[in-house]
């Protein structure tokens, strides 16, 4: 679905831009109309619980080892992502969103918006801001 010579690309933009993370997006997301709504509601909580808006937390990313490895996370799901780039931003990390062509998937299934993988994720989508509230005891 991505092409693998962004990575070549994100390491340009990283270095040029200093920053510590490059976030890829689907400038056209090649879903059905299901994955294109799930994907949608949950860039969008992120915006409504936390204050940070991603255009495409799931897509594409490359993120600076020394700043990203040590941070202490808990989440279980595909929210996994987000809450790495939600705590990684609290601490301080910058992070720049650039254009990524999205290719329609040529095998295998998409599992991220199966009703299970969905309903975990908003488990761990509130069970992150419920932590928000104590920052520093969860994720000094």
């Amino acid at each position: 679905e991505l092409d693998a010579r962004e990575a070549l690309r994100f390491l340009d933009m990283a270095e040029w831009l200093g920053c510590d993370g490059v976030l890829g997006y689907r400038a056209e997301k090649r879903y059905s109309p299901w994955r294109r709504l799930v994907s949608w509601a949950f860039n969008r909580s992120l915006g409504l619980l936390f204050g940070q808006r991603f255009r495409d937390v799931g897509s594409i990313r490359l993120l600076r080892r020394e700043v990203f490895a040590p941070l202490r996370l808990h989440s279980q799901s595909a929210f996994l992502n987000a809450e790495r780039l939600l705590v990684g931003q609290r601490h301080g990390a910058r992070l720049v969103e650039v254009p990524v062509r999205h290719r329609r998937r040529l095998a295998g299934r998409g599992r991220g918006a199966r009703p299970r993988a969905v309903a975990t994720a908003v488990r761990d989508l509130l069970l992150t801001r419920l932590r928000w509230f104590r920052f520093d005891r969860y994720y000094a």
